[in-house]
Protein backbone atom coordinates (compact mmCIF):
# COMPACT_ATOMS: atom_id res chain seq x y z
CA UNK A 1 0.00 0.00 0.00
CA UNK A 2 2.80 2.54 0.87
CA UNK A 3 5.01 1.64 -2.02
CA UNK A 4 1.88 2.23 -4.38
CA UNK A 5 1.09 5.06 -2.55
CA UNK A 6 4.34 6.80 -3.21
CA UNK A 7 5.44 6.13 -6.95
CA UNK A 8 1.58 5.53 -8.25
CA UNK A 9 1.67 9.74 -8.61
CA UNK A 10 4.47 9.57 -11.14
CA UNK A 11 3.51 6.23 -13.25
CA UNK A 12 -0.30 8.01 -13.46
CA UNK A 13 1.12 11.26 -14.82
CA UNK A 14 3.82 9.47 -17.30
CA UNK A 15 0.33 7.93 -18.57
CA UNK A 16 2.51 4.34 -18.71
CA UNK A 17 3.98 1.39 -16.25
CA UNK A 18 2.93 -1.82 -14.83
CA UNK A 19 2.72 -3.48 -11.56
CA UNK A 20 3.45 -6.72 -10.46
CA UNK A 21 2.16 -7.10 -7.04
CA UNK A 22 3.05 -10.75 -5.93
CA UNK A 23 0.26 -12.13 -3.95
CA UNK A 24 0.99 -15.43 -3.24
CA UNK A 25 -1.55 -18.45 -3.25
CA UNK A 26 -2.56 -17.28 0.37
CA UNK A 27 -4.47 -14.60 -0.84
CA UNK A 28 -6.49 -17.82 -2.48
CA UNK A 29 -6.11 -20.44 -0.64
CA UNK A 30 -6.36 -20.84 3.65
CA UNK A 31 -3.42 -22.06 5.17
CA UNK A 32 -4.19 -23.54 8.31
CA UNK A 33 -1.66 -21.75 11.06
CA UNK A 34 -1.34 -19.01 9.22
CA UNK A 35 -4.31 -16.99 9.45
CA UNK A 36 -2.34 -13.72 9.91
CA UNK A 37 -0.53 -13.89 6.34
CA UNK A 38 -3.52 -15.36 4.69
CA UNK A 39 -5.24 -12.10 5.47
CA UNK A 40 -2.87 -10.00 4.86
CA UNK A 41 -2.73 -11.40 1.79
CA UNK A 42 -6.40 -11.48 0.69
CA UNK A 43 -6.68 -7.97 1.89
CA UNK A 44 -3.56 -6.92 -0.70
CA UNK A 45 -5.86 -8.56 -3.82
CA UNK A 46 -8.91 -6.95 -3.03
CA UNK A 47 -6.81 -3.82 -3.39
CA UNK A 48 -5.14 -4.61 -6.22
CA UNK A 49 -8.58 -5.58 -7.59
CA UNK A 50 -9.98 -2.64 -7.29
CA UNK A 51 -7.09 -0.31 -7.90
CA UNK A 52 -6.98 -2.04 -11.69
CA UNK A 53 -10.80 -1.28 -12.12
CA UNK A 54 -9.33 2.38 -11.08
CA UNK A 55 -6.90 2.59 -13.12
CA UNK A 56 -8.43 1.90 -16.51
CA UNK A 57 -7.81 3.39 -19.41
CA UNK A 58 -4.91 5.43 -17.21
CA UNK A 59 -1.97 3.73 -19.50
CA UNK A 60 -1.29 1.61 -16.43
CA UNK A 61 -1.48 -2.11 -16.12
CA UNK A 62 -1.22 -4.52 -13.56
CA UNK A 63 -0.83 -7.88 -13.36
CA UNK A 64 -1.44 -9.81 -9.93
CA UNK A 65 1.07 -12.87 -9.49
CA UNK A 66 -0.20 -15.64 -7.34
CA UNK A 67 3.14 -18.21 -6.55
CA UNK A 68 2.66 -21.29 -5.02
CA UNK A 69 5.39 -22.63 -3.05
CA UNK A 70 8.49 -21.25 -5.14
CA UNK A 71 12.43 -22.52 -3.91
CA UNK A 72 13.49 -19.51 -2.67
CA UNK A 73 15.75 -18.63 0.24
CA UNK A 74 12.68 -17.77 2.69
CA UNK A 75 12.21 -21.43 3.20
CA UNK A 76 15.68 -21.21 4.92
CA UNK A 77 14.28 -20.03 8.45
CA UNK A 78 11.01 -21.27 8.12
CA UNK A 79 9.70 -24.45 10.66
CA UNK A 80 9.16 -27.64 9.48
CA UNK A 81 10.28 -29.63 6.12
CA UNK A 82 9.80 -28.49 2.83
CA UNK A 83 10.42 -30.44 -0.37
CA UNK A 84 12.43 -27.69 -1.79
CA UNK A 85 12.81 -30.11 -5.01
CA UNK A 86 8.97 -30.30 -5.58
CA UNK A 87 8.68 -26.44 -5.62
CA UNK A 88 8.59 -24.20 -8.47
CA UNK A 89 12.24 -23.02 -9.42
CA UNK A 90 12.10 -19.04 -9.35
CA UNK A 91 12.86 -18.53 -12.77
CA UNK A 92 9.55 -20.12 -13.89
CA UNK A 93 8.19 -16.87 -11.96
CA UNK A 94 10.19 -14.50 -14.04
CA UNK A 95 9.36 -16.26 -17.42
CA UNK A 96 5.92 -15.66 -16.50
CA UNK A 97 6.13 -11.91 -15.86
CA UNK A 98 8.09 -12.33 -19.42
CA UNK A 99 4.85 -13.78 -20.93
CA UNK A 100 2.69 -11.21 -19.55
CA UNK A 101 5.32 -8.23 -20.76
CA UNK A 102 5.75 -9.68 -24.37
CA UNK A 103 1.73 -10.24 -25.00
CA UNK A 104 0.49 -7.44 -27.24
CA UNK A 105 -0.50 -3.87 -25.71
CA UNK A 106 -4.34 -4.14 -26.90
CA UNK A 107 -4.50 -7.86 -23.99
CA UNK A 108 -3.97 -7.69 -20.77
CA UNK A 109 -3.01 -10.70 -18.40
CA UNK A 110 -4.53 -9.53 -14.91
CA UNK A 111 -3.40 -12.99 -13.37
CA UNK A 112 -1.06 -15.43 -13.41
CA UNK A 113 -1.56 -18.24 -10.84
CA UNK A 114 1.56 -20.55 -10.70
CA UNK A 115 2.32 -23.30 -8.68
CA UNK A 116 4.25 -26.41 -8.23
CA UNK A 117 3.52 -29.24 -10.83
CA UNK A 118 2.61 -32.03 -8.46
CA UNK A 119 -0.23 -29.71 -6.80
CA UNK A 120 0.51 -27.69 -3.15
CA UNK A 121 2.54 -28.36 -0.78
Amino acid sequence: FHLLRSFLPGMKAKREGWIFPVLSMAAREAFPGWSGYCASKWALDGMITALRAELAGSGLRITSLFPGATDTAIWDDLPGSWNRGAMVPAREIARAVGFALDGDPASLVEEIKIGPAGGAL
